[in-house]
């Protein structure tokens, strides 16, 4: 009767203390797929805020606010992605996938409600010029914002790599003294048909830093009510263009969507 007892109270002490860890807002318990606090996570882009990802796409486009609107700051940041529903992978492809990736603290510390504009390669080995594409599908964000007073708040967030562009060429022509940024791809519109395209031209001033200097934009290439259309044109290349390294952001909306799908290339000019 005694050890009956004993056992009935350890059990109860045991069922007490894993109650109050589940109800003081996180602190020593987060549910693996369940949103706490959510209502934090603001004005969300994976991509673009329809969550489409280009797969020829070298990176991941990640962007939200927190809007905190205690005390305590934020002192950790963790994200975690794994695959949904992955079309079969081919040749050249993986599923992507990132686990307990700590950004940098140079985006939230010592904020209450930070930015945080990332950019994640899809092969942190090939980083701009990666060995393998990421395999379409769905897959899931699983981001965890930790705070001073050990409270945290997570969010779920589905997005999905999906093949648009297709045998990009982005490099520099030379015919004599004269020289022209050759653009050319396919763009997969599915279903949709062409709206618009629009590119801006940025030289990377500072790899450390990243502070990129626009210096041409433009938005009257004329491909529109076109389906899977093979894009292609010329931009005029300066003389007083700087030397260095490029980045072309491609920015296509089809029909009947509100967003574009962005893509961006690197290039050097030498």
């Amino acid at each position: 009767m005694k050890s009956t007892i004993k056992i009935s109270s350890l059990l109860f002490l045991t069922l007490l203390i894993f109650s109050c860890s589940t109800d003081d807002d996180g602190v020593d318990f987060i549910p693996e797929n369940k949103n706490l606090n959510a209502e934090r996570f603001i004005n969300f882009e994976i991509g673009n805020s329809n969550f489409i990802v280009p797969q020829s796409a070298a990176d991941i486009h990640l962007n939200f606010d927190y809007n905190y609107k205690g005390q305590s700051k934020v002192s950790k940041i963790t994200l975690h992605a794994i695959a949904i529903n992955v079309d079969p992978v081919q040749e050249g492809e993986k599923t992507y996938e990132l686990k307990d990736y700590v950004v940098d603290d140079k985006y939230y510390k010592g904020k209450l409600n930070p930015n945080i504009h990332l950019h994640l390669f899809v092969d942190p080995e090939g980083k701009e010029s990666p060995k393998f594409k990421a395999a379409t599908g769905s897959y899931q964000f699983r981001i965890v914002v930790e705070h001073e007073d050990l409270s945290k708040a997570v969010i779920l967030k589905e997005f999905s790599f999906v093949q648009k562009f297709k045998d990009i060429e982005v490099e520099i022509e030379e015919d004599g003294l004269e020289k022209e940024l050759h653009i050319e791809f396919q763009y997969l519109t599915g279903s949709n048909t062409l709206e618009e395209i629009k590119y801006t031209l940025y030289h990377e001033e500072s790899a450390t830093e990243q502070k990129y200097k626009e210096i041409l934009s433009e938005t009257n290439i004329d491909f529109q009510d076109k389906k899977d259309p093979n894009v292609h044109f010329h931009v005029e290349w300066e003389n007083e263009y700087p030397k260095g390294v490029y980045y072309l952001l491609l920015k296509v909306k089809e029909t009947g969507e509100d967003e574009y799908v962005k893509l961006v290339r690197k290039f050097e000019a030498n």
